[in-house]
């Protein structure tokens, strides 16, 4: 067993290491044997007591070649409490040890433990249940080598990680599809390394907030107000210069797009939008026009089902009117010639008003 490293929290003890063969991660008089035909690592949830409460393993597939494998080098915990460990790969590992998977393949393993290792992170909750994982890759049999040794990383409190290292050759230093590579000196004669310093975010698309907004009354007439809500986030921050709060109420002169920020604990953001539309009534009734509108999202065409002849008017995000005109039921309306984006239809069947949003994609 290598490089033991422990972290407290919750009133609990973490426990991360490396391994080669087998181990007992139970130090109690129990057992829970992890095996591994390479080099492989794993984290440990222990009571105060220091009985064993769970573990994950984080297991290289199997090799015949004995320098390859996951060193798992350091744990830590972050502003949200979940665990974030690093370590350096060669060879293949899953580092979901739930029913999921999360492969990453770094480098062509050899007989030299040093070449074509990649750092990777990986994220876990209380519990040690997945949350997501990065991997930095070296291009080349010799990219990369010498990563573990010395590197260290840091957590802020929303969970963005600093980190530092060493690296050889060229290493790309976006976990992400982007690509920011990094060169450094050949290593394959005198082993020569560079330096890296790097900032890993955790916001990405698949743990952004999920906000959503819904307005009281999407349709209004001018000097009534609706109330505007927004759910998902931690923080929120509105446009049109509305108060940082979760539910606003307006009074706008204007048909228009109100849009909202949201900011979880991590500091990771989404913004919505909503689409308010003004009319010159006095009289606005709408809960008798029931209407749908598919395909939602749509490219060339839209279909508006509604009980009786209409007009429409379709406004785009800016609340400029881009296209208006009666319709029947089930007619189709071609909006092949519209920008991507979003859009509001207005409907109109005598003194009853609805409003309806679509998406428009590019063919």
């Amino acid at each position: 067993m290598n490089g033991v490293e422990s972290v407290c929290a919750d009133s609990n003890i973490y426990v991360a290491g490396s391994y080669y063969g087998s181990i007992d991660v139970d130090p109690g008089p129990g057992q829970s044997i992890l095996n591994s035909n390479g080099y492989s690592s794993y984290i440990a949830r222990l009571a105060p007591s220091g009985a064993l409460l769970s573990s994950a393993p984080l297991t290289v597939n199997s090799t015949s070649n004995s320098s390859a494998g996951f060193f798992l080098v350091q744990i830590e915990r972050n502003g949200k409490g979940d665990l974030i460990v690093c370590g350096w790969l060669q060879g293949t590992i899953d580092m979901d040890p739930g029913p999921g998977q999360s492969i990453f393949s770094v480098g062509t393993p050899t007989n030299n433990w040093w070449a074509g290792q990649g750092a990777v992170f990986g994220s876990y909750d209380s519990l040690l249940h997945f949350n997501w994982a990065y991997v930095l890759e070296p291009s080349g049999i010799w990219g990369g080598g010498w990563w573990g040794h010395g590197s260290v990383f840091r957590t802020t409190r929303y969970g963005d990680i600093y980190s530092a290292g060493a690296f050889s050759d060229t290493l790309d230093a976006d976990p992400t599809q982007g690509t920011h590579l990094l060169i450094g000196p050949n290593s394959a004669n005198n082993y020569n390394a560079s330096i890296f310093v790097i900032k890993l975010s955790v916001c990405q698309p698949s743990n952004q907030p999920q906000l959503s907004v819904s307005a009281s009354s999407e349709t209004i007439c001018i000097g009534n107000s609706t109330q505007l809500s927004a759910t998902g986030a931690s923080l929120y921050q509105w446009n049109a210069g509305l108060p940082p709060q979760a539910v606003v109420n307006i009074t706008p002169t204007a048909s228009g797009i109100y849009e909202v920020v949201g900011t979880d604990l991590s500091g990771c953001t989404n913004t919505v939008a909503t689409f308010i539309s003004v009319l010159t009534c006095t009289d606005l009734r709408d809960e008798h026009l029931i209407a749908s509108i598919f395909p939602n999202p749509a490219s060339d065409f839209i279909t508006i089902n509604f009980p009786d002849c209409s007009c429409i008017t379709i406004v785009d995000a800016t609340g400029k009117d881009v296209l208006e005109k009666r319709i029947v039921d089930g007619e189709s309306i071609d909006i092949s010639g519209l920008n991507a984006g979003c859009y509001a239809v207005r409907i109109q069947a005598g003194r009853s008003v609805c409003t309806k949003k679509f998406v428009k994609e590019t063919p």
